[in-house]
């Protein structure tokens, strides 16, 4: 990696992708949380997202380990979340108390969102979250598992 330009990569810790073996966050907006059982039935997105978001409800598109799953992000709402089509995603991902999950916003306009997701199983560290929260180049995460 160029000293330059850190760029913030994460490795699963038991791959289940078909894809690629590394997840590179690029310089598109990002957040993260560690999955909870409050988020099996709701997902509230954290506000330094929802800034960036309409005031509207929107189509979107979640795409994780090549496939994808749509639902409405509720803007309109004083709580901004995503529809009960969330929990399809949950179950269809298998998600549990632990895993860490890192959405990336690649499309974002009123017609329509699309986030980017990455799920890092086996109770990932959240030491490692609050440590480095990858917020800028300067805090980079740097996750190699091996």
């Amino acid at each position: 990696m160029d000293e330059q330009e850190p760029q913030r990569q994460f490795k699963e810790s038991r791959s289940e992708d078909t894809g690629d073996e590394f997840f590179v966050l690029g310089d598109k907006p990002y957040f993260h949380f560690v999955f909870t059982k409050s988020h099996a039935t709701q997902m509230v997105l954290p506000t330094k997202m929802i800034n960036l978001l309409p005031n509207a409800i929107v189509p979107v598109v979640l795409a994780c380990q090549n496939q994808e799953w749509k639902m409405a992000y509720l803007g309109e709402n004083s709580c901004k979340v995503f529809n009960a089509k969330w929990k399809a995603f949950v179950n269809d991902n298998n998600l549990k108390t632990g895993d860490a999950c890192f959405f990336e916003l690649t499309e974002n306009s009123i017609e329509g969102l699309k986030f980017r997701v990455k799920i890092l199983r086996d109770s990932f560290p959240i030491e490692l979250l609050e440590n480095a929260p990858g917020e800028t180049s300067n805090t980079p995460i740097v996750i190699d598992m091996d």
